[in-house]
Formats: structure tokens, sequence, C-alpha cells
């Protein structure tokens, strides 16, 4: 396993000026505005050419000024910061990058009603981030947060032109082309494929590519990404598809596999009846076929999760384990409960609605689940959904179950709006819709310290709460592989301003191409 965030580039050479690099990060969607959208994997990797973030994670984890110039509490107090931008920089359409634009797409994220639910339950009411002079913004929390840094290099920290956000209200279309103040700009899109041209005043250093083309649709070539990779016809390639992993380290590729803390899970809703009897969430995860749907994500590589942090992380709670496999054990569970609930039952048996993204979750996977839920006394109604109507329907609590990929951020403190009881609501980010006071109060605490001793304890508590709820069954963690052409370089040497190495990789998967270039 490599360490997060760092890829193996190609042998030293010197960079190439020029070249079109052609790369396959998967699907992507119709809108790309980060003030209305919650990107994927595919996603990322294309808008972070296009935008940059106020802050970024180095190699080591910790959260250093990006597009801003400095950020720090006010006074000592972790519930006030002030973020100060670097001054001089403008977005591709010649706009100042000022404080009002940064507060503009903070108000912008706050009144969408799926991004904004985090925004509005993590900051104060009134004044929540307000503009101090021309670069300067303070933000104004809740509660007290020593993470937040790392939070600006996430959503709420990309910032795109306030003029583009204006125009997209009356011309919805726009949001496919976004306009921000990254190393690339927006060019071109088509069913298929997504072209960026080279910025070349952009703020941060020399952009070695003429432009990226992203091949966003590879199934119609009747080949695999890997196969055009090994046949030329593409430079680069992300995936985390273990059949195409596999193929992908059989070939003449620069690869690094990156698995960070993001875990694939079932997320059961227990508002929704017969799912608000923790004996039917038992049985549910006592007849989940682990083994079989551990392979289906990943293959013989899968990592096998136990609960949200990954073995090799600080958090993790090593007494924990992952009920399933016992379909037999459910029965009884499902048998006392349709007793109870007769009304929730047909024929002693619970129907259970399985929304999932198919552009993300393998059908094997989904179709272990349904064989193994089965035969424990679960009707299942799989439902394939694309990413944008999944994340609406889950967000609305329109389902019973799903599969989803959670809590990879650097900092766990980033993951708190997927567990706390104030991210419940209408539309509600804490997916399986468990309200746990003790739980958030230990979040909180561990979310006012950056010190790992202290905080540790706390993460191990709201590891067992979660296991404890049966709100969650945890399969795999996430495991992303990139791949290059032999001729490719710079994969990984992206830079802060003030010379920081930073992580080339999300933990919840995709990269940057920042500072690629060809060999030869």
């Amino acid at each position: 396993m490599e360490s997060p965030g760092s890829l193996d580039s190609a042998p030293p050479a010197e960079p190439i000026a020029g070249g079109i690099l052609r790369f396959a990060p998967g699907p992507i969607g119709p809108t790309l505005d980060p003030t209305s959208t919650q990107f994927t994997a595919a996603e990322r990797t294309v808008t972070n050419t296009v935008f940059d973030t106020l802050t970024a994670i180095d190699v080591d984890g910790r959260p250093v000024p990006y597009l801003a110039e400095a950020i720090e509490p006010v006074f000592g107090d972790l519930s006030i910061w002030r973020m100060t931008l670097r001054p001089g920089i403008t977005f591709h359409d010649g706009t100042p990058l000022d404080a009002a634009a940064v507060v503009a797409n903070f108000e912008a994220q706050r009144a969408d009603p799926a991004l904004g639910v985090v925004i509005r339950a993590d900051y104060v009411e009134v004044g929540p981030a307000i503009t101090v002079d021309e670069r300067t913004v303070e933000y104004r929390l809740r509660d007290p947060n020593a993470a937040f840094a790392a939070r600006l290099a996430g959503p709420e920290g990309v910032v795109a032109s306030p003029t583009w956000l204006a125009a997209t209200v009356g011309n919805p279309d726009l949001r496919a082309a976004p306009v921000g103040t990254g190393p690339f700009t927006f060019t071109q899109r088509s069913d298929r494929f997504v072209r960026v041209d080279r910025n070349p005043e952009w703020w941060a250093g020399e952009v070695y590519l003429d432009a990226i083309e992203f091949i966003t649709e590879v199934e119609a070539t009747g080949l695999s990404a890997p196969e055009l990779l090994a046949g030329g016809d593409l430079d680069g390639m992300q995936t985390a598809d273990p059949t195409a992993v596999t193929e992908l380290l059989e070939i003449d590729a620069t690869t690094t596999i990156d698995v960070a803390d993001e875990v694939a899970l079932v997320v059961v809703n227990t508002e929704s009846p017969p799912f608000d009897d923790v004996r039917v969430r038992r049985a549910l995860a006592l007849a989940t076929p682990l083994d079989d749907v551990r392979s289906a994500l990943g293959g013989a590589r899968a990592v096998a999760a136990t609960q949200r942090f990954a073995p090799d992380s600080r958090y993790f709670e090593p007494g924990l384990r992952q009920i399933g496999d016992t379909p037999e054990r459910a029965a009884p569970l499902i048998a006392t409960a349709c007793s109870e609930r007769r009304d929730q039952c047909v024929d002693g048996r619970i129907a259970i609605d399985l929304p999932y993204p198919v552009e993300t979750v393998p059908s094997a996977a989904i179709d272990a689940l349904v064989e193994g839920w089965s035969t424990a006394g679960f009707d299942v109604n799989v439902q394939p959904l694309d990413d944008a109507e999944h994340r609406s329907r889950i967000g609305l609590g329109e389902y019973d179950a799903t599969v989803w990929q959670q809590f990879g951020a650097t900092d766990p403190a980033v993951d708190n709006a997927w567990l706390l009881c104030r991210s419940v609501g209408r539309v509600s980010l804490n997916w399986p819709r468990v309200c746990d006071l003790e739980r958030d109060a230990q979040l909180l605490e561990a979310q006012s310290t950056s010190d790992p001793a202290t905080r540790a304890p706390w993460y191990r508590s709201v590891s067992t709460a979660m296991t404890d709820s049966f709100a969650y069954v945890f399969l795999a963690h996430e495991e992303w592989a990139y791949g290059f052409a032999p001729n490719i370089g710079g994969v990984c040497g992206r830079t802060a301003p003030d010379g920081a190495v930073l992580r080339c990789t999300s933990p919840s998967g995709g990269t940057w191409l920042t500072s690629t270039w060809f060999t030869g």
C-alpha cells in the first residue's frame, strides 16, 4: 500500500512543454458547479484542473494555505477564523479573486438544499462568513473547530467565479462549463469527453501540458480503459473497479494503489419502518454476505472494513468486528419483529428498497447482497440510479438501505456532517438519520483539538456507537488505482506556494494533474 496521496511517478526525465494528455477519469454528471454539486471522484479529477481551493493538504495530512495567504483563529478562538487571500489572482473570465468572491461562493453553497445542510448546521445563523476587507473573510462557527483549515481544502474551499455563478442562475446550462482560477480553462464538452486548455496566466506557476482531454465514456470503444492505455489511446486513467485494477496492474504503466480511510458500506435508514427496529437492522447485518460483497467490491485485493477507520489509522478501534455471513441467525430476529409488526411484513418477510449508484457500486456486489438478504427473509427491491439521483433520494430519506462510500476526509472532524444530529432534516447528510447526543458530544470534543492522542479515545468510542446502532454494515475500504503511460512524468509534483509537497490524490478518489508532463 502506498502512502496516502503519493503516486509513483515515472523515472526522472526532463519535462517537455506541450502536448495533450488523454485521461479517463470515469463518467461525470451534467453539472460541474461546486456550489450545487457534491462531486464524484471523476468529477473531482476534472474540476481540480479548473478550480483551486483556499487551502490544500500536504503529504503529512496537514492543511496549508493555497489560494489563501494565511488562515488562523481570531485571538485563539477556534470558533472564529480569518482567512486572507493572496493578492493579484483572477478567475479565467477576468473577475478578481477577492473576499466578496469567496463569500459569494459560501452563500451559494449555504443556499443549496443539499450542500447547505452542513453549512447551515455548523455555522452561526447570522453572519457566518463576512468580508473584513478586500482580501479577508471571517468565518464564524457554532463550535470550536481545530480542523477548520482542513475543511477549506474540500468542497467549502473551492472558489468559482462569482460572475459565472450569477450567470448560471439565468442559464443553468452554464453549470456544465465551470470557471475558476485553476491551471486549466474549460473549453469544450461532448457526451464522451471534456477538454481543458492550459491557463498561461495561472497564479501558482508553470503548466507544462497544452491541454487535457478527459475521456469520460470509454465503453463505446469496445475496450476497457486499461486496454486503451496499453494500446496508446490513453495516457492516464483512474479506477476503483476491481477488474480494471487487475488489468491495469498487468500492463506497462506506472500504477499506484491508494487505500484511504473512505469505506464502502451499507447504510440503513433508521426512520423507515421496520428498520427503525434495531432487531431488523441487526438481522440485515447478520444476513449480509460479507465475503461475497467484499470480493465483488475489490476482488482478491479487497481491504475488509470493520469500522470507518482503516487498520493503519491512529483512530482505529481494534476490538470492533463486523457481523455478517450468518443468515441463519437473522431469520429468528425477522420472525420476532414480524410477529409484533404484522402490518410491516408480508408472509413473515420484510420488503427492502435498495437504491444504489450504478457508476460507483458494482452490480455484482448488489447481486450478492440480494442473494444473502433474500435467504434470511428480506425481499429486495433493487433500484439502480445515477449518482445525482441517488444522492437526492438518500438525502430525502426515500430508501430503506443503500450502498455507498463515506468517511474519507484527511481529518476525521471534516466528516462530522455525516454523523451529527443537526445534519438530520428534511434533506439529511446524516443518511441513516441516527441521532445520538452522547456521540455528538464526543465528536465536537474531538474537533476542538488537533492532538491525535487526545482525540483517539473519542473517535474510538464513536466507532463503537456506530457499530452498536446497526445503521451501518462496513464492507471494504476504498482502493483507487491511478495508471499512467511510461512517457508521463510529474504525476505527483504538486506543491503549495510555500514549497510544501501536497497530496496528489483525494482520499475519496480523484487526482490532480497540475504538474503532469510528457517525457518524450
